[in-house]
């Protein structure tokens, strides 16, 4: 079961975001940072268009009115549970939960 878990800031954050840009959802991916020996991997946000339908593999809910997907493999990976928050530098953090 997906469970998304938003700081205020990082609501208002995301809101804002989605406003300004022509996408309904929020994607939490893997990213690789860094190159070679130094390469390492993090969890992001990508904005989902609006209309645009889920992957068959993606789950699927809503925190704070705002819809998010995550494919099954990062679930599987690292768990069904999420908190996005705002860091002091201004950045949205994805962060897992046990």
């Amino acid at each position: 079961m997906l469970t998304i878990t938003l700081d205020e800031n990082a609501q208002k954050r995301l809101t804002d975001v989605l406003g300004v840009n022509d996408a309904d959802a929020v994607r939490i991916r893997e990213y690789t940072m860094g190159s070679a020996c130094r390469a390492r991997t993090v969890l992001g946000l990508s904005l989902e268009r609006k209309n645009s339908r889920p992957k068959s593999k993606d789950e699927e809910t809503a925190a704070s009115g705002i819809r998010f997907l995550v494919e099954q493999e990062l679930l599987e990976q690292y768990g069904g549970a999420f908190r996005i928050a705002v860091d002091e530098k201004g950045e949205l953090l994805v962060l897992t939960q046990e």
